[in-house]
C-alpha cells in the first residue's frame, strides 16, 4: 500500500517564508504522528480485536 497526504498550509498574509517554512514542518510533523497512532491502533485492532486508547 502507499499512502501520499498534501500538506497546504494555511497562513496569514505577512508570514515571512520561514514562518511558513515552520507552520509546514509543525504539521507535517503532527500528521506523521497521527498516522503513527493509526497504524498503531490498526495493528492493535488486527491482532486483539480492539482498540486500547492512550491516554494523551
Amino acid at each position: 500500500m502507499i499512502f501520499t497526504q498534501e500538506i497546504n498550509v494555511i497562513h496569514e498574509k505577512d508570514w515571512t517564508t520561514e514562518d511558513i517554512q515552520k507552520a509546514h514542518e509543525d504539521w507535517k510533523k503532527e500528521t506523521e504522528q497521527g498516522w503513527h497512532y493509526m497504524f498503531l491502533g490498526l495493528k492493535e485492532l488486527v491482532e486483539t480485536g480492539k482498540i486500547t486508547y492512550p491516554s494523551f
